[in-house]
């Protein structure tokens, strides 16, 4: 009984870790307009990245994959879209709620910073129907930011474009308002220690005192402690 408890939680634990990973709060999710993907279509949305260790994209997808037949894969390739960085795929029956976004784990990018990515979305499906679809949602978004005109000597609104419109089957046409899929970047640190120096950065102004700097460590110290224990006693008892 021991062992499987070790077990589970070694496993609960691993899984955690490797979905571990923190938003860019540049980044907005949210429901704009939808657009539908059919059997035989492809996306592309290239987007910019601020931060080392890109881990992760959240996309908001809503639909399903009706049977064994079909499939959804998913891409991370370099600027250009033309290199594979990572992959995903997904077959058989699947839905996808725009409540929760689905979240696209790869092997962490160690310099990721400053650089564009691309994301490719490609649907495969034998027999096309209403439900046998799935749809992305996208808008025309920016980012604001105040930034110093030194010219002049004021502050004064500028707006980036993190995320280039997408393109639909290789070609633009079909987007002339130049709307983008809305997606958000992740990324995680190296070494457990600097992700909870982030995580209680992050979160330190909602936690109680006792999930605070030198006690959050203690905290995550001691819970580490006890599990090599009792992984010992597993092993030699």
């Amino acid at each position: 009984m021991l062992f499987v408890f070790v077990l589970a939680t070694l496993a609960v634990g691993l899984t955690f870790w490797r979905q571990f990973s923190f938003p860019d709060s540049d980044y907005k999710l949210e429901k704009g307009r939808r657009v539908e993907l059919g059997g035989g279509d492809r996306v592309e949305q290239v987007f910019w990245v601020s931060q080392d260790g890109l881990a992760a994209l959240e996309i908001l997808l809503s639909g399903m994959l009706e049977n064994e037949n079909t499939k959804l894969e998913f891409f991370l390739k370099d600027r250009n879209c033309q290199q594979v960085l990572a992959k995903r795929e997904i077959k058989g029956k699947r839905s996808f709620n725009s409540k929760y976004p689905y979240l696209f784990n790869f092997p962490r990018i160690k310099h990721s910073k400053n650089r564009y990515f691309c994301l490719e979305i490609e649907f495969t499906s034998e027999k096309s129907s209403k439900k046998n679809k799935i749809r992305f949602f996208v808008n025309n978004w920016f980012k604001g930011d105040n930034q110093r005109d030194e010219q002049n000597g004021v502050e004064r609104k500028v707006k980036e474009r993190l995320l280039k419109p997408y393109i639909l089957n290789g070609s633009s046409e079909k987007n002339k308002k130049k709307h983008s899929i809305f997606l958000r970047p992740r990324y995680r640190k190296v070494g457990i220690w600097r992700n909870i120096d982030e995580l209680n950065k992050r979160m330190s102004q909602y936690k109680p005192w006792f999930l605070k700097g030198k006690f959050l460590y203690l905290l995550t110290g001691v819970m580490f402690v006890l599990l090599v224990v009792e992984v010992g006693l597993l092993l030699f008892l």
